[in-house]
């Protein structure tokens, strides 16, 4: 089985909703945060479906999912380039300072939004 670590950036989505409908948040803010997760992959399944099903069941939990992504590849990845800056409820971080502390580039993702 392979066994892997990827990066989580996300929150709750009613949240996330409610700051944008309350006019606290712009379209390029997002309420989330950075997660290291690992995965555990069944034979015969990809780091690049394992990404897209942890995405999935991310927000089949009601979570606003920015980004996830195995640091330092982009094959498999998933990142929402509408966003800008991340508050955790606290303060806000650009998103990019954090993708470069993980070596990644957010890009058009080829997966779906």
């Amino acid at each position: 089985m392979d066994k892997f670590n990827c990066i989580l950036i996300s929150g709750n989505a009613f949240t996330d909703r409610f700051m944008r409908d309350a006019d606290l948040f712009e379209t390029f803010k997002a309420f989330a945060a950075p997660h290291c997760v690992e995965i555990t992959l069944k034979p015969g399944v990809t780091r690049e479906q394992g990404l897209q099903d942890l995405r999935s069941l991310c927000e089949r939990n009601g979570e606003r999912v920015v980004a996830v992504f195995i640091p330092g590849e982009a094959k498999g990845a998933y990142c929402d380039t509408k966003v800008k800056l991340i508050s955790n409820g606290k303060h806000f971080q650009p998103l990019d300072d954090i993708l470069n502390h993980y070596e990644f580039k957010c890009e058009e993702s080829p997966i779906e939004a």
